[in-house]
């Protein structure tokens, strides 16, 4: 019987085969299709909420632990390990194991401290290969030296860092690390952060007592995190900066946009990008790409609006931002849940484009307007 090539094979499980079930099916072929079928398979580990409750976390990590040891080079394959709740059983599991491979870690409802808790997530987190960490406090979990202690154990490969509701006082200092921690050792080169309802751990972020090297920053996506040090931290930054920003956030109010390494911002087409957001940017800004999100039932339900948000946009842009290049306009795509047979949208792809360039006519004289509709619908 014929047979491909063992690096042809590996080319096509790896690369276009796509449903679980054909990849459970190639696992049982022959040993070389198991192992390039299992890479594929168990690159991602999820731990989900069992909502019925039917086995305890106890259970379900003694099963863990049952499959792992009858099939150890499964954790040769884990890229990506997802924890929906740090259970304190689960964790002591999961630190336990020998994850080669894992370069995204995900840990959501952090549990409140004890000092297993924290010697499980500092072995987590110190991988070799890590690369993103995400880290969600439980409610009122988070305290300064708990997330010190985390953090301070950190891969010196990461570069991606996702850090939400850690609440409590913003005003505490951070708190001095444990002598046992060795703070010589090589920092991690943050390029992307993002913070979520995360005030308080701005001040321990700014306050260099991390492994944190935040120069080489150049993406930030933030939402309800003000705190007087974030200023500062995003200052460090010595790369071209990109941040996200919710118009709707009302933190806005005292967030500084004074950062003279951002040169790409993306918000939202609305009122308050126009009259609350923009004007704020010093005139004295190296802003090169804006891009604003919107959607098409926006236009189709409110178009005057919008005429007016892109006239006070086109004057302010054309008039202080010298160094624009580019005014990215990005049309989601529309929620179709509720959409029938019969629904049909009023304003075609055509008409749409035509809006969007009268609203910005002149950053589209100038050639500065991309529109980019994601590929979801075609020009009518």
């Amino acid at each position: 019987m014929p047979v491909l090539p063992p690096e042809l094979e590996a080319y096509i499980i790896v690369n276009h085969v796509e449903d679980r079930a054909s990849l459970r099916a190639c696992a049982l072929v022959c040993s070389r299709l198991c192992y390039w079928a299992q890479s594929r398979l168990f690159a991602a580990i999820t731990t989900y909420f069992d909502w019925g409750c039917k086995l305890s976390w106890a259970q379900r990590a003694k099963r863990l632990i049952g499959i792992l040891d009858k099939s150890p080079h499964l954790l040769l394959h884990v890229r990506s390990l997802v924890v929906m709740e740090c259970s304190p059983a689960l964790l002591v599991v999961l630190a336990t194991q020998a994850w080669k491979a894992l370069d995204s870690l995900e840990l959501q409802m952090i549990p409140h401290p004890s000092e297993e808790v924290v010697l499980n997530m500092e072995r987590l987190i110190s991988g070799p290969p890590l690369q993103a960490l995400r880290l969600e406090f439980d409610d009122e979990s988070w305290n300064s030296l708990y997330f010190s202690r985390i953090l301070a154990h950190c891969s010196a490969t990461l570069a991606n860092l996702d850090i939400s509701n850690c609440s409590g006082s913003t005003n505490d200092p951070p708190l001095p690390l444990p002598s046992t921690v060795n703070t010589g050792v090589r920092r991690a080169h943050i390029q992307r952060l993002r913070l979520i309802g995360s005030s308080a751990a701005v001040a321990a972020l700014d306050a260099d007592i991390l492994p944190l090297d935040f120069t080489h920053l150049h993406e930030v996506v933030y939402s309800e995190s003000p705190h007087p040090s974030l200023h500062s931290l995003l200052r460090r930054s010595k790369a071209h900066l990109s941040l996200k920003v919710d118009p709707k956030d009302p933190t806005l109010t005292s967030f500084d946009f004074s950062l003279p390494m951002l040169h790409t911002l993306e918000c939202a087409f609305t009122a308050s990008t126009a009259w609350n957001i923009i004007p704020r940017i010093p005139h004295t800004n190296c802003l090169t790409t804006l891009t604003l999100t919107t959607s098409i039932s926006e236009w189709d339900e409110f178009p005057y609006p919008h005429q007016n948000i892109g006239e006070q946009l086109d004057n302010q842009l054309v008039e202080h931002f010298h160094c624009l290049r580019v005014v990215r306009v990005e049309v989601k795509p529309p929620n179709t849940q509720f959409r029938t047979p019969f629904f049909e949208e009023e304003i075609t792809t055509t008409e749409l484009i035509l809006a969007i360039q009268q609203a910005l006519p002149k950053l589209t004289n100038a050639g500065m307007v991309s529109i980019i509709f994601h590929g979801w619908f075609s020009s009518a």
